[in-house]
């Protein structure tokens, strides 16, 4: 066999490990983040609960009786501070669900954050805010080329630092901002595939039937369908940190597949 032949044949199998692995990461998602239900309700309700917090807001702002209303009340000031809440309960029950699985699921240890972590959390997260502040399309207005530039450093720069973000959340005391970006790159890339392809997009997609039913529709259907909307917001959050958790002890780093050894 040629030096061309034994090269895509290690093409070749490299490919279809990585395709089985995806795979087996995304069933392990789902598997995590449905059992999450009722191994960690408690954590799930967190965005459950903010979630229909602000759907009660909504019923009472009238949002629903039809699209022009819908359409009016959609950018108040109080719905967007409900909106403020719903995202803080997103994110929290997320990192919860991850660390819950990262910390050998236990509940008490994924609440009771060492405080070290915390500190590490709170300067990592800031770094990564702060990121997508300053590349922001809002911030400066830069032609269609260069916006597209900044478009993809802000990509590659967040994807490495939610790797870093992570890694940190689950106690990898091997994680470091350089490792994130060189060794651990493609961890991030999958986390970030995980969490985009396979949560937002179907959960999403549920999320805004769900809207577009509920205009015009009796007080009682709407109710109905505002609760059924908190319970999907929550089985997100809880795909999301199960994705997380999943994506980055898949360990795929540039000489392949090495699983993370977390504690």
């Amino acid at each position: 066999m040629t030096a061309q032949a034994n090269r895509a044949s290690r093409i070749a199998t490299a490919t279809r490990r990585g395709a089985i692995n995806i795979g087996r990461a995304i069933l392990d998602m789902y598997k995590l983040g449905f059992t999450a239900w009722w191994l960690v309700p408690g954590f799930v309700a967190i965005s459950a609960a903010t979630e229909f917090a602000q759907h009660v807001a909504e019923i009472r702002m009238g949002m629903f009786t039809s699209r022009e209303v819908a359409h009016a009340i959609a950018n108040s000031a109080l719905r967007w501070d409900f909106g403020y809440v719903k995202l803080a309960g997103l994110g929290i029950a997320m990192i919860l669900i991850g660390r819950y699985w990262a910390v050998g699921r236990s509940w008490r240890r994924a609440l009771f954050v060492p405080l070290p972590v915390v500190g590490k959390t709170l300067v990592a997260v800031a770094v990564f805010v702060g990121v997508g502040l300053a590349l922001s399309s809002n911030w400066l207005v830069l032609p269609t080329a260069l916006d597209i530039a900044r478009s993809v450093v802000s990509f590659i720069l967040q994807t490495g630092l939610m790797a870093w973000i992570a890694g940190i959340v689950f106690e990898d005391d091997t994680i470091t901002l350089r490792r994130a970006f060189t060794e651990r790159f493609p961890t991030a890339i999958v986390m970030t595939a995980l969490f985009f392809m396979a949560i937002l997009v179907p959960s999403q997609f549920v999320h805004g039937l769900d809207h577009k039913f509920a205009l015009g529709q009796p007080a009682v259907v709407v109710w109905l369908l505002m609760t059924f909307d908190a319970l999907v917001v929550g089985t997100m959050a809880a795909l999301a940190g199960s994705g997380l958790y999943v994506g980055y002890k898949s360990g795929l780093t540039w000489r392949g597949w090495q699983p993370v050894d977390l504690p």
